[in-house]
C-alpha cells in the first residue's frame, strides 16, 4: 500500500493548505512519523497478534486509509488533514508490521526467506511505481486533492479482495514450525 511521499506531502504543505516556510511540510511529515510510529501499538491493543487479529487488523488497517486518505483529500485545514494523515499512517504502518507476521506465522520454514523477500521486492515496486506515476500526474496538473482521493480509493480494491478472502481462511491450531 503506498504512502504519501515528499512530493504530495510538499505540495500540501506549502501549495494547498499554504503554509510556507516549511511549516505545512514539517507538520504532515511530522503527523506521518507519530501515526507511523503509534499505529501497530493500537493496532495490537485493539485487534490482537494471533492470526485472527492479524486478518482482522488488516482489513480494518485498509478501510481506515480509504476513509482518512479521502479525508485529507477534502480536509479544509492543515491540522484536520494532519489527523487524518496520523490515521493513515497509522493504518500503512499496520499493515506492513500485521502482514509481515502473518506470513512469518503461516510461511513454511524452508521458504519464508524467499517469500519475505518476494513481499519487500513487491512493496517496493509498488510504492515505486505509484510515487512516480503521482508525481507525473502532479507535473501534468492533477489537482492534489484529486490524486490523494484517488489514493484512498485504490486501497478499496485490495480491502475487498482480502474481504473476500477471509472465509477461505482455515481456523488451524498453532502450529510449531520449528519442528518442520
Amino acid at each position: 500500500m503506498r504512502l504519501p511521499r515528499a512530493e504530495e506531502l510538499g505540495v500540501f504543505g506549502e501549495r494547498v493548505f499554504a503554509r510556507g516556510g516549511g511549516a505545512g511540510i514539517a507538520t504532515l511529515w511530522t503527523a506521518r512519523g507519530v501515526g507511523s510510529f503509534l499505529g501497530p501499538f493500537v493496532a495490537f491493543r485493539l485487534a490482537g497478534h494471533d492470526e485472527r487479529g492479524l486478518r482482522r487488523g488488516i482489513l480494518w488497517s485498509f478501510v481506515a486509509l480509504v476513509v482518512c486518505y479521502c479525508g485529507f483529500a477534502v480536509s479544509p485545514g492543515l491540522w484536520a488533514a494532519a489527523g487524518f494523515l496520523a490515521v493513515a499512517n497509522a493504518a500503512g504502518s499496520t499493515l506492513w508490521t500485521y502482514g509481515s507476521a502473518l506470513l512469518q506465522r503461516i510461511v513454511p520454514d524452508q521458504v519464508r526467506g524467499r517469500v519475505a523477500a518476494a513481499e519487500m521486492g513487491g512493496m517496493v515496486f509498488s510504492m515505486s511505481t505509484s510515487t512516480w506515476l503521482v508525481g507525473h500526474l502532479l507535473d501534468r496538473g492533477v489537482a492534489p486533492r484529486a490524486l490523494m482521493a484517488a489514493c484512498g480509493l485504490v486501497a478499496l480494491v485490495p480491502a475487498a479482495f482480502w474481504a473476500s478472502v477471509q472465509p477461505t481462511f482455515r481456523r488451524a491450531e498453532p502450529r510449531d514450525t520449528a519442528a518442520v
